[in-house]
């Protein structure tokens, strides 16, 4: 008669897969606790602590950084950059990388050599920040071949933007936020090649009043059409979009100017847009920095035929979704204080 009772094979990889549905559910902290108890907690923990990097300068702080927060994430995404390069074995775990580029000297250089390891990453966020009088060096041909969500925020150039979106058919996700360096051409280019996009986030600054002198003035109307073509070429695929003009207050604390600029281009050249036919599939708008009174919100909604319609601030959008996952976010960037006792 055989026996029922499983053998210890069986039951050993039962318990490493036990251990291994707990560890997915586990918060940073804990995980990093168990990786430093015994090699084989490391090795179960090592996959999870790895899967999500999040080294943004924004867990250290405004997104307007101090010189201690610039030394802090610098810090530690030298930290990480050591320990992965030490230990390529490590970067198949990577899946997801939030990323402020900081540049200096050798910066760039170091940052594609270090995401040319990261092969199997599939969710990108790449923050550049701005430092006057410094060219970046472009990012290497085909870099994260299968990243399917990316985002793009602050001094983005139009070429790097082009490189890291190499492969248009197999975008999910895209956000762009645009700074104050940007000019047109990003979307131009992508026009009718997105196939598979479900989510788009477009964000910039823009004009209060019409007599605002914003920086990038100049391209701010070929910008605006840009994202309306692309929208137009994209609608079929579309599950999400947001659109957000932000505003500067430039030394005043509250705006009461009306007609507001940004409204005027939302009905100019949105609304119809968004309110004509072909959006099938559409199923959530965010509008930024418009329908600011009931009034227009009433209207934008019995116009848009959409699932579910909701209005941010004007102010800083771009960073509001930062900001309500920031406890999180900041837990784990802490993470990579301790790296080099990780992953051995």
């Amino acid at each position: 008669m055989h026996s029922t009772k499983p053998s210890s094979s069986v039951g050993a990889t039962l318990v490493d897969d036990i251990q291994r549905v707990i560890f997915s559910h586990l918060q940073p902290s804990d995980l990093l606790a168990l990786a430093l108890c015994s090699k084989k907690s490391n090795m179960l923990a090592t996959p999870y602590l790895y899967r999500s990097v999040y080294l943004l300068s924004h867990v250290c702080g405004l997104p307007i950084m101090g010189e201690d927060d610039m030394e802090e994430v610098c810090a530690r995404q030298e930290s990480f950059r050591r320990t992965v390069v030490g230990r390529p074995h490590l970067a198949c775990f990577v899946k997801e990388i939030h990323w402020t580029i900081i540049p200096t000297s050798s910066q760039f250089a170091e940052c594609w050599s270090l995401f040319e390891l990261l092969e199997l990453v599939q969710r990108v966020y790449l923050d550049f920040y701005f430092v006057p009088r410094i060219t970046p060096p472009l990012p290497p041909d085909g870099l994260f071949p299968r990243a399917t969500h990316i985002a793009l925020s602050r001094s983005w150039s139009l070429d790097t933007a082009l490189r890291l979106l190499h492969t248009p058919s197999r975008i999910i996700h895209l956000i762009l936020i645009y700074g104050w360096t940007q000019v047109p051409g990003v979307l131009a280019a992508l026009a009718g090649k997105c196939t598979n996009l479900r989510r788009l986030y477009l964000s910039k600054t823009s004009r209060v009043a019409e007599d605002e002198p914003y920086s990038n003035t100049e391209y701010d109307t070929a910008i605006i059409l840009e994202w309306c073509s692309f929208l137009d070429a994209s609608k079929p695929t579309l599950h999400e979009v947001g659109l957000a003009l932000t505003e500067e207050c430039h030394g005043c604390e509250d705006y009461s100017i009306s007609p507001d600029a940004r409204d005027v281009v939302f009905a100019k050249e949105f609304i119809p847009l968004l309110a004509g036919n072909g959006w099938d599939n559409l199923e959530s708008l965010v509008l930024g920095g418009v329908g600011n009174d009931e009034e227009q919100k009433e209207t934008l909604k019995a116009s848009i035929p959409v699932a579910r319609l909701s209005f941010r601030s004007g102010w800083g959008w771009s960073w509001e979704a930062i900001y309500e996952a920031y406890p999180t976010i900041l837990e784990r960037s802490r993470v990579w204080d301790i790296q080099d006792s990780l992953g051995s």
